[in-house]
């Protein structure tokens, strides 16, 4: 399966399963584009949110300098919000 495979390629790939253990969410963790751009996270932020879209499963990417931030306690930042906001604008950063 490509889907299985690909799926297995990526290390900081984590899904979101309801009750029932249907997937819901795919946050995904990836370096970011401020240096060097790997051709996985290219392939990754082009086919994954449409693939996963069109299952009607959410994704959500957050780079190594926003999860930096949401450790930060000085970022005044909260998961849950930081989360509800990628939410809400789509991802499309």
């Amino acid at each position: 399966d490509d889907i299985v495979s690909w799926a297995k390629s990526h290390t900081c790939l984590f899904t979101v399963l309801d009750y029932q253990d249907n997937p819901k969410m795919v946050v995904e963790f990836f370096s970011g584009f401020e240096s060097a751009i790997e051709v996985r996270d290219v392939d990754s932020q082009r086919y994954t949110k449409p693939m996963l879209a069109a299952s009607g499963i959410s994704y959500v990417t957050f780079s190594l300098e926003e999860f930096s931030d949401l450790l930060d306690p000085q970022s005044g930042l909260d998961f849950c919000t930081y989360l509800n906001a990628k939410l809400e604008q789509g991802d499309d950063d």
